[in-house]
Order: C-alpha cells, then structure tokens, then sequence
C-alpha cells in the first residue's frame, strides 16, 4: 500500500461522499448563511489513536480552493479529550457543507486505529496484530492503513496478492478427489507451489487448519504460514509446539473470533501473528467536532 494508493481511495470515497451528502447544494447554509468567511477547529473529545486528517485537506481542495486547513495533529499520534486536530477557514457555506463529510472520515478511520492498538498493546512484543479481508466495501485500502496507524500489520489486500487455502478449498479438493482432510491438504498446497512457480510470482501461500489431520499434512508440504483457526486453548498450545518442534520455519496465525481476553492468553503461546476481524468490522466510531472559532 503507497501513499499514492491511500490518496486515490480517499478521493474516490471523497466524491461519492460529497454526491450522496451535498448534491445539488446545501439547501440550508444557502438559504440561511451570509457570504461570509469563517475559522473552525476540529477537535479530540475522548482519547485516541489518530487517522485520517488527510481526509479535511482532500475535501475541502474538491469543494472550494478558498478554504485553507492547517493540520496540528498527525495520523498514528496518540490525542487527547480537548486536543486540536486541525483548523479550517475560509467560506462559511462551504466549511459547513464539508463538516460532516470530514468528521465521518476521522471518526471512522480513527476509530479503527484506536481499536487496533489497544489489541496490539494486549498482544505484546512478540505478537504482531494483523487484520483480515472483513472491511466496508470500497473502504478497504483506508480501514487498513488505519490499522496500520494503530501499530498492526496489514494481511494480504484481497484474493490476488496471497494464496490463503481454507478449509472451503480443502473441503472440496477432499471430496472430488475422495481424500483424506491430511491429503486434501497437501495436494492443496503442492497445487499452490506448482501455481506460483508457473506463474513465476513471488507470494506467500498460507494454509488454514482446524484440526490435527489437516495440521499433520500442512506440516509435511511446509506452506509459509500456518493459521490454527477456532481451536481451544488446549490445541491451539499442542499445535504451537508440534509446528515449532517439526518445522520451525513455518510462521503461525492464530484467528477465530478474537476478543481482548482471548488475545490475552493466547498470546502467552507465543504465535508470530494472530488476525483480527474486529478491528476493522466492529470498531466503534470515536468523537470529534467541529466548533467555530
């Protein structure tokens, strides 16, 4: 993800927002506002991680080239209860038709950032936190750079960037070729190098597992990445060790419905990554407001 990448889903969103929002005009600060010019700061009320100020600088370039932002807080800084974000000014008219707009995307990116740090505090030094594909439809370039301003790690973009091989794909490959779930998984994983080195591509493959017959077979053909999803604590501690015992080199993901709690514990295990889906599906918009100056 480039910087180039993050500023063209911003301005994408940006314009669908302004449509939907402004339309043909804001009915309300055109009747009632003089023409006149304004100062405004946007404004922390609770504690949080920082995401998404570059959101005030792309919408208010697309409304008018008259307002002017001055950002005082930066994307990934941990902010206060009453701390200045960034101010604006210029056309009274337009800083309001712009206002919700700009505070969606700050509480939402900010929201996730904050979220993602808190589990990434939880998992410690040795536990890298990562995200999944459970992201808003369209959001998804944004929702993750704002886990990564959080301190977590991004897991593959989409379905061409990495070969995940879940328990779907083993379910099917099991069943046409009337195989064990242990040479499900194998043949999975052989067809998955074969792809890669045809294709001459240079990409992780990852295997997904829920039990011991399918572990004992991603252990054989050594995929990059093992991930260990909804098992117990129990299996999940037994499954560490026989991976770390057997094959060393293999990295481990842990996932499956991850709360703090859980994340607690299990990263007492020691597990290279565990995925976190929370973080962006269900992280809880923070509060910020716009206030006249």
């Amino acid at each position: 993800m480039t910087l180039k990448e993050i500023k063209e889903a911003y301005l994408r969103i940006i314009s669908q927002a302004i449509e939907e929002d402004i339309g043909a005009g804001d009915v309300t600060s055109l009747s009632v506002l003089p023409d006149c010019k304004i100062k405004a700061k946007v404004v922390a009320r609770e504690k949080m991680v920082l995401c998404g100020v570059q959101s005030a600088v792309l919408t208010y370039s697309l409304l008018s080239p008259k307002v002017k932002v001055q950002i005082l807080s930066r994307d990934g800084e941990v902010v206060v209860k009453g701390q200045e974000i960034l101010k604006v000014s210029g056309p009274a008219r337009v800083i309001l038709s712009g206002e919700r707009i700009v505070l969606n995307f700050l509480s939402r990116l900010s929201g996730v950032a904050t979220l993602t740090s808190e589990f990434v505090q939880i998992g410690g030094e040795y536990t890298k936190i990562i995200d999944t594909r459970k992201t808003l439809p369209g959001w998804r370039v944004l929702e993750k750079y704002a886990v990564r301003c959080g301190g977590g790690m991004n897991h593959r973009m989409g379905l061409y960037d990495q070969i995940l091989i879940k328990d779907n794909h083993i379910a099917i490959i099991s069943k046409k070729l009337g195989v064990s779930k242990e040479q499900a998984v194998i043949e999975a994983v052989r067809q998955a190098k074969s792809f890669v080195k045809e294709k001459k591509l240079r990409m992780k493959i990852e295997v997904e597992i829920e039990d011991f017959a399918s572990l004992r077979g991603a252990i054989k053909e050594k995929p990059h990445i093992i991930m260990l999803d909804n098992m117990n604590y129990k299996n999940l501690s037994r499954a560490i060790e026989e991976i770390r015992k057997t094959a060393p080199e293999i990295k481990i993901e842990i996932s499956g419905r991850m709360t703090k709690q859980k994340i607690k514990r299990i990263a007492q295990l020691r597990p290279d990554y565990i995925s976190v889906g929370a973080i962006t599906h269900s992280a809880p918009a923070v509060d910020i407001g716009m206030e006249l100056e």
